[in-house]
């Protein structure tokens, strides 16, 4: 069996997902969230390595998410010369920062009949996505 865990976001970095492949199974475990940051539980689910028809790695920007994320360091920017609260500039500055590197994913898709599961993961668990998509295509070879 090959277990494999991740990060789901850069903003969210202590929430976990989880893929093992084992001879028959997929198991995947990802977290559900409220506001983005709250865990409220998860979802799991276990698929039939004979369902899963193909299984796709794209590597996507969100393109909106950067725009917001540089229009708010962008703004945070101006407002240190007008003298504004520091700290509540540098959490602004810090989250738009954030928000432009959250943009910046990797997503596998699992195309399980007729209906597709995402898996996203942000950029620095690239390598990850690739072992993760290496280990199931694998497994559908086997099939």
């Amino acid at each position: 069996m090959k277990d494999f865990s991740f990060s789901v976001s850069l903003i969210r970095a202590w929430l976990r997902g989880r893929v093992a492949v084992d001879d028959s199974l997929v198991h995947v475990t990802l977290p559900y969230t409220i506001f983005w940051i709250i865990s409220l539980g998860s979802h799991r689910e276990s698929i039939p390595a004979k369902n899963i028809s193909s299984v796709k790695e794209i590597f996507h920007i969100s393109v909106p998410q950067i725009i917001v994320g540089i229009v708010m360091v962008y703004f945070t920017m101006f407002d240190i010369t007008h003298g504004h609260k520091p700290l509540a500039i540098f959490l602004l500055f810090f989250l738009g920062v954030i928000l432009i590197l959250d943009a910046i994913r990797v997503i596998i898709t699992i195309e399980k009949s007729g209906q597709s599961l995402a898996i996203r993961l942000p950029f620095y668990e690239r390598a990850k996505a690739r072992q993760i998509t290496s280990a199931l295509r694998q497994l559908i070879q086997r099939q």
